[in-house]
């Protein structure tokens, strides 16, 4: 009879080492908080989908570099992938202390694997990892009766990860149509390291395969410079990523008229595009002649209450599609508009009208 895994244990600060020699309780360790594992990569567990799928081979002098190690350390090279995965997992979960599926073979079910390697020097850390490996596999006879047939599934284990599974393994044959938003298989090829990953929408394999190779690289840099510096100091963020996130994707600048007001660009739009989309918000969509009649409705209205040139109208809103009527419309009429935020308390918004009365000495004008 299959048993039952309590999974409320307190979670030892240093399960890579001090964990109990009882199976049961080893993998009450490995199981504590399973469940509240952040999503990496924004995927969760779900219906099986078709993924996707990419490859990457490392530079032969990394994977050199990584024997170098393994062999100074006495440890694996499936132990410097483990602690590089583990880390990337820490980066894209927030937690130090991550929780995934492994494939180990001859092992057939997906084993709950946690590693804190953030946690530790760098050194310590694929120590650990070595250890902790090779006592999970002392254990995996035991687990056999332990563990459901979908350990994924039932621990809501976000993510899985092999290393040196041959080809003709029974995990090569259910990544690809399994139930897992991401899996990673990484082992010795032709004399370097390939990675293989596979994801389903909207992440990239590719990216997670670069994620990897930049993992290792550090992880081996660390190792051959600072081997005592903390493994979460390690950056797995590959470069060309970095330089798209803070370079290109914030390359904001762009020509534009400087002889036109921004309704008349968006008359102009209106007549390109009258049906394409110009507003989404919480469901609601306007096309652009949509919003552009709306607009004009309102500025006949705000023309009617005396707004044009020099005048200014206080729109009162939060993020809607009224909202960009609103302020596309005092604009058509000539004035110009002062945003007021609808969370304040009423005696704050009161306040603030008569101070907006006295500033634009006239008559205040409300949306």
């Amino acid at each position: 009879m299959q048993r039952h895994i309590s999974h409320n244990v307190g979670q030892d600060d240093n399960t890579c080492v001090s964990a109990s020699a009882n199976p049961d309780s080893f993998l009450e360790r490995m199981l504590a908080g399973a469940g509240e594992q952040g999503a990496p990569f924004g995927l969760i567990r779900g219906e099986p989908r078709a993924p996707k799928h990419a490859i990457l081979e490392l530079d032969p002098g990394l994977a050199s570099r990584l024997r170098d190690r393994a062999a100074e350390l006495n440890i694996t090279m499936e132990s410097l992938a483990y602690v590089a995965w583990s880390l990337i997992l820490t980066r894209f979960c927030g937690q130090d202390s991550v929780l995934f599926a492994a494939a180990l073979p001859p092992f057939t079910k997906a084993v709950p694997v946690r590693l804190d390697a953030a946690t530790r020097p760098a050194e310590s850390a694929v120590r650990e990892t070595h250890d902790l490996l090779t006592r999970i596999r002392g254990f995996l006879p035991a687990w056999e009766a332990l563990l459901p047939e979908d350990p994924g599934a039932a621990y809501a284990l976000p993510a899985l990860f092999g290393y040196g599974l041959p080809e003709d393994h029974a995990w090569a044959g259910e990544l690809p149509g399994g139930a897992w938003p991401l899996a990673v298989v990484a082992g010795e090829h032709g004399g370097t390291l390939r990675i293989l990953a596979w994801t389903q929408n909207p992440a990239n394999p590719a990216t997670v395969c670069a994620y990897m190779r930049t993992a290792l690289e550090r992880l081996a840099g660390t190792l051959e410079t600072a081997p005592g510096a903390p493994a979460t100091s390690i950056d797995v963020m590959p470069e060309e990523e970095r330089r798209k996130l803070l370079i290109e994707w914030n390359a904001t600048g762009a020509a534009y008229p400087r002889d036109k007001c921004i309704h008349h660009l968006v008359e102009e739009q209106v007549a390109r595009t009258p049906d394409a989309v110009a507003v989404v918000h919480d469901g609601r969509t306007l096309t652009y002649s949509q919003l552009n009649t709306k607009a004009n409705q309102l500025a006949h209205y705000l023309r009617g209450l005396g707004v044009g040139p020099e005048a200014r109208v206080a729109i009162c809103t939060g993020r809607s599609v009224e909202m960009v009527v609103g302020l596309l419309a005092i604009l058509k009429a000539g004035g110009a508009y002062v945003p007021v935020d609808p969370d304040y308390p009423q005696e704050r918004l009161a306040v603030q009208s008569r101070h907006l009365m006295d500033w634009i000495d006239n008559e205040s004008i409300w949306l």
